[in-house]
């Protein structure tokens, strides 16, 4: 993933595909779980992937869907953090995100990158609240 710029710029130099005309999808540390934002060029962040694509495209004038996972309680987790699986409270959270992604990306084939920035950056998937058990302890055991 960090070198992932030299596999897009071989692809487009192959295809003679512009770098306004790539989307790169990626995990985004700044935005929290659940939601996602469609935004063409700026800065990495960081993001080595995203550094890498820059550097090999020449550009930073790609569209880029970022990808809300949120950041660690400490800069020193960052690492295992992206790279630990998501929690079983999380995976819905997934599914639903992955789902509004693809039908946000629908819309930017159909009907342009306007109305799919609309509709991913107004996404927001909440995870639910954890639910409170309550003993009964109103009945006896015998």
């Amino acid at each position: 993933m960090n070198l992932s710029g030299r596999a897009v710029a071989r692809i487009c130099g192959r295809n003679g595909i512009p770098a306004q005309e790539v989307l790169i999808v990626h995990d985004e540390l700044d935005l929290p779980m659940g939601r996602m934002k469609l935004k063409r060029g700026g800065g990495s962040n960081g993001h080595k992937g995203i550094d890498s694509t820059a550097e090999h495209l020449g550009s930073v004038d790609f569209l880029r869907l970022r990808l809300g996972i949120g950041r660690p309680e400490h800069s020193s987790q960052v690492v295992s953090w992206v790279l630990q699986s998501f929690g079983a409270a999380e995976e819905n959270g997934v599914h639903e995100v992955c789902t509004a992604a693809f039908k946000g990306l629908g819309l930017l084939m159909r009907r342009g990158v306007t109305d799919a920035t609309q509709f991913i950056n107004a996404f927001s998937w909440t995870p639910p609240s954890p639910s409170v058990t309550v003993m009964d302890t109103s009945r006896g055991m015998g």
